[in-house]
Parts: C-alpha cells; sequence; structure tokens
C-alpha cells in the first residue's frame, strides 16, 4: 500500500513516542535481579527468585499464608510477625545465613511505597526470609540466680566457657556463621547478681564477639 506524507508522519511520531518506552523496558530490571546483584556485590551469591519462590510454597503448606496473602503485601507483613519468634530457618530449609547489609543498601535507594504490588511482597517476603536466616547466627545462653551459666539445658564451666562457645561459633561455619556476625543471646534470670551478668559481658567482649542481646526473665 503507497503510504501518504500523513502516514509517514504518523509512523515517524510513533516510531519517536514509542521508542523510549521500548527502552526503558527492556533495560528496566526486574527487582529481584537487582537485589541479587546488591549481594554480589557483597560476596554474596543467592539465587532470590527460587528461594522466594519455595519460602512461598511452604508458608502456603503450613498455613501461615494463603495464595491472596501473597498480593498482600500488609498480610505478609502482619502474619510473618506473629509467627516469626516461634519458627526455625530448619522448618524451611534454610540452610545458611543471609546477610541483612545487601538488603538495607538495597531498600535505602528504592521508593518501595511506590513500587508494584508484586515488588511490594516480594521485599517482604525476603525480608522474612533474611530474618529467618539470621537465627542461624544467633547462640542461647542462660545466666541463673546460683551464677551459673547453661548452654543447652546443661551447666557451661567457666574455665570452657570460650572453648566450648568458640567450638560451636566454628561449627557452624558452613552456614556463613563466624565471629563477625554470631550473636549470643543471654537470657537471666530474675535474681541473677548484676556482677555476674557484667562479668559475663566481660567475658564476651575479649572473645571479640561484637552483638550481645540481653534479656532479662520476668
Amino acid at each position: 500500500m503507497r503510504q501518504t506524507p500523513l502516514t509517514r508522519n504518523l509512523i515517524l511520531v510513533l516510531a519517536i513516542v514509542l521508542t523510549p518506552v521500548l527502552f526503558i523496558a527492556q533495560s528496566s530490571d526486574p527487582i529481584i535481579r537487582s537485589l541479587e546483584r546488591e549481594y554480589a556485590l557483597k560476596s554474596t551469591n543467592i539465587d532470590i527468585d527460587e528461594s522466594i519462590t519455595v519460602f512461598k510454597r511452604q508458608l502456603i503448606e503450613k498455613q501461615i499464608l494463603t495464595k491472596l496473602d501473597l498480593d498482600d503485601p500488609s498480610k505478609i507483613y502482619q502474619k510473618l510477625d506473629a509467627v516469626l519468634p516461634i519458627i526455625q530457618p530448619e522448618d524451611f530449609g534454610i540452610s545458611v545465613f543471609v546477610p541483612k547489609a545487601p538488603l538495607a543498601s538495597f531498600l535505602a535507594h528504592q521508593d518501595v511505597l511506590n513500587a508494584s504490588i508484586s515488588d511490594q511482597s516480594t521485599i517482604a517476603l525476603f525480608t522474612y526470609y533474611q530474618l529467618i536466616s539470621a537465627k542461624h547466627t544467633e547462640l542461647q545462653l542462660y545466666l541463673t540466680d546460683s551464677r551459673l551459666v547453661q548452654f543447652k539445658g546443661e551447666d557451661l564451666p567457666i574455665n570452657s566457657f570460650e572453648s566450648v562457645l568458640f567450638e560451636e561459633i566454628n561449627n557452624r561455619k558452613d552456614r556463613n556463621v563466624s565471629l563477625n556476625n554470631i550473636n549470643i543471646v543471654f537470657k537471666a534470670d530474675p535474681a541473677t547478681p548484676t556482677e555476674f551478668v557484667n562479668f559475663i559481658t566481660g567475658k564476651l567482649r575479649s572473645m571479640n564477639i561484637r552483638k550481645v542481646t540481653f534479656l532479662r526473665i520476668e
């Protein structure tokens, strides 16, 4: 068909308008790929797409979320926040600790509230995936009012304190746990003397353990 000057002008206008749109569509990256790159920059390789796919399936199977919840970021935050204290990485096959820093860095440059619902849901799911994985780094101690330290339900002699903890941390190295990220969570009986708490805290500090969470049992 012979093109008229008007037809040629319309085609030219459409080409000018559509080219940037097509370029943006092709060059824009799925949020998962961008997040994976952020982790790769921190020397952590993780298949976020696969991890989230498995995580979603398990959450539905365990009746923590429904399929409809997956399209509602607020439901994801609400329901996963409620179960976070009682679930463990092993419950979801999360075998290693996933660092938080790349996720935090990524979110600092994202306008999450204006992202698509799908992207918001992905971010919510991965946020809790990371939080659950962080439980690999938690090592719990219990301080009694009789100045004893208990670990895994047994008394931990003070003269073995450092060696036992170092061994436990080393045993978790295949889960991406080290002295740099271990989180010692110690709970103290209400009547535990403050000076004993300070003594144990000092020993942890001398071991170059950077993170200590203290909970006094009511």
